[in-house]
């Protein structure tokens, strides 16, 4: 069965279609999100996270860049440190 995690990542952001001051943009925090769910896929560059899982289905896929990841933390054990932190990914 597919490792369950938490993975916590950075957010893109966009702004609305109004004009705005430089300055404005400038104190505009990062979004940090977290996301739970089963880790079905990793490489080099990605990590895909499913929402639901079956023994031959997934359902509701997060993709998310491993450059936005900060962490990435296994739920299941509690043997060892679980979060991985980005600069080991």
């Amino acid at each position: 069965m597919d490792k369950e995690v938490k993975v916590t990542w950075v957010d893109s952001s966009s702004f609305g279609g109004a004009w705005m001051d430089k300055d404005e943009i400038k104190n505009t925090p990062m979004k940090y999100c977290q996301t739970l769910g089963f880790l079905i896929y990793e490489d080099d560059n990605i990590i895909n996270v499913a929402q639901s899982i079956s023994e031959e289905n997934v359902m509701n896929i997060l993709l998310i860049p491993k450059v936005c990841i900060k962490s990435i933390c296994d739920t299941q054990d509690s043997k060892v440190s679980p979060c991985v932190k980005s600069q080991s990914l």
